[in-house]
């Protein structure tokens, strides 16, 4: 796996794409209305993968933007933003979320992850790989082959 403080860009790549979209419709008025508060940008504040914490000058040059059914992850070496579509779904406990790659090697998978929304803080849990299944519980443990990701709502 990734050395403790090296997170190299086919992790990050691995990452976004879990992180970034699905082309099925949302489900609900719950899920329709997390959609509409996930809009804008968020800033990563914390991130733990397989274990091992996401070292801080790292957080602070990664985002996420969500516009639409469309999500964009941008990598801490401020190299092209890896973008997604995704879905989620709010009733489902806890709340899921899809993303399916729009582009690259993993273009059409979908990762399956979950996601809780507190006001403007968003929590991201998701499996590194394409080939896991969703996580049940917001942490990432080692050897869990999942990333947690906290973010904050970047203000206007």
């Amino acid at each position: 796996m990734i050395p403790h403080f090296a997170m190299s860009r086919l992790f990050l790549c691995s990452m976004l794409a879990v992180v970034l979209g699905s082309n099925e419709p949302a489900r609900g008025d719950d899920a329709k209305s997390d959609k509409n508060q996930l809009q804008g940008t968020w800033q990563v504040t914390a991130g733990v993968s397989d274990g091992k914490p996401i070292p801080k000058d790292q957080l602070e040059r990664m985002k996420i933007v969500f516009a639409g059914e469309k999500m964009s992850l941008f990598p801490p070496d401020g190299k092209k933003a890896l973008e997604s579509t995704f879905v989620v779904d709010s009733s489902k406990e806890p709340k899921a979320i899809d993303t399916t790659r729009a582009e690259g090697g993993a273009r059409g998978k979908t990762a399956n992850g979950i996601y809780e929304l507190d006001g403007d803080t968003l929590k991201l849990c998701l499996p590194v790989r394409l080939d896991k299944e969703r996580p049940t519980a917001f942490a990432a443990p080692e050897n869990s082959g999942q990333v947690l990701l906290t973010l904050k709502r970047v203000k206007k």
